[in-house]
């Protein structure tokens, strides 16, 4: 189960699937995909990261949220 949830991060960032929506002081959406929607939230000093797939709405790991998460950690490294 975990090492599908790891492929299918690689395949979004590979095929570069990854889209910014919208971003604001507490929050950033992404698009996933072709329908997937992302929102990492920032509050009281935590990360919520909440995806519009099935594990996702009830705040469990799922592909989308983790090629979002490697997806930020890699534009942070190419800023450098």
């Amino acid at each position: 189960m975990r090492k599908k949830i790891f492929e299918k991060a690689r395949y979004f960032i590979e095929t570069k699937k990854i889209k910014k929506l919208s971003e604001t002081d507490n929050s950033i959406s992404f698009e996933v995909g072709k329908s997937k929607h992302v929102q990492l939230k920032y509050r009281n000093n935590e990360l919520l990261c909440l995806c519009s797939c099935s594990a996702g709405s009830f705040l469990k790991p799922c592909s989308h949220i983790l090629s979002v998460l490697i997806y930020m950690i890699q534009q942070n490294e190419n800023e450098k």
